[in-house]
């Protein structure tokens, strides 16, 4: 059955690692780093924020480790995601279309918490750390400075002629980072720059990291027919 094959981790993990540039690892409790409990909790209120379906304790948590290039700097990241497995086809694709004898299942991906850090010249490093909060989850972040809130939902649709399926993606990231008056002055370049090229990095990294990941799904489930 083709819940067999969503139910299975590998399969779920070439989702996320795309390119190979990623590496997925089971999550574990770190010390200074939100616990098991904390993180569940932090979910229910991420889904609500998302879009997402609401988490049960037997979801599953993972890591998600990732180097990239940004400007003048390497940046190393470390996020914490939920993983939800939907053998049901959600209620928003019923109402677009899908026939509701037809159940279908579908991954829900939620970002929980990220960690990251930079490399590059040192007074931009510190600029850097000083606006992103770079070591320190933005969820953690009382005065609302920086909030960072994704998800990312693939689900099993079928075609038209009812005998084929297709795998239908979709990816929802919200960015907010208020700039300090006294670093706005110290930026080397105006602030709307680096929020141009800040949504032209995430964007090319998604449209880099999601395509593969679909391929390498699919390749997947092509091999799992197979057997």
């Amino acid at each position: 059955k083709l819940e067999d094959f969503f139910s299975s981790e590998h399969n779920r993990n070439s989702l996320l690692v795309g390119t190979g540039n990623l590496q997925i690892v089971p999550f574990q409790e770190a010390p200074g780093s939100p616990s098991a409990g904390t993180l569940l909790n932090r979910w229910k209120r991420e889904a609500t924020l998302v879009g997402a379906r609401t988490p049960v304790e037997n979801d599953q948590l993972v890591q998600l480790k990732l180097k990239t290039s940004f400007l003048v700097f390497t940046i190393f990241a470390v996020a914490t995601l939920g993983t939800k497995l939907l053998l049901s086809t959600p209620p928003s694709d019923l109402r677009n279309g899908v026939n509701p004898k037809q159940s279908f299942p579908s991954y829900e991906i939620t970002l929980l918490d990220e960690r990251f850090h930079a490399e590059g010249p040192l007074p931009l490093v510190w600029i850097f750390d000083q606006l992103t909060g770079a070591g320190k989850s933005s969820k953690e972040n009382k005065s609302d400075e920086h909030t960072i809130h994704g998800m990312f939902r693939i689900v099993a649709k079928p075609l038209g002629d009812g005998k084929h399926l297709a795998f239908s993606s979709k990816a929802i990231v919200d960015i907010n980072i208020k700039f300090p008056a006294i670093l706005l002055q110290l930026l080397p370049v105006d602030k709307a720059i680096i929020e141009k090229e800040g949504s032209k990095s995430l964007q090319k990294s998604l449209e880099r990291d999601i395509p593969p990941g679909l391929d390498k799904f699919y390749a997947s489930y092509v091999q799992w027919l197979q057997q």
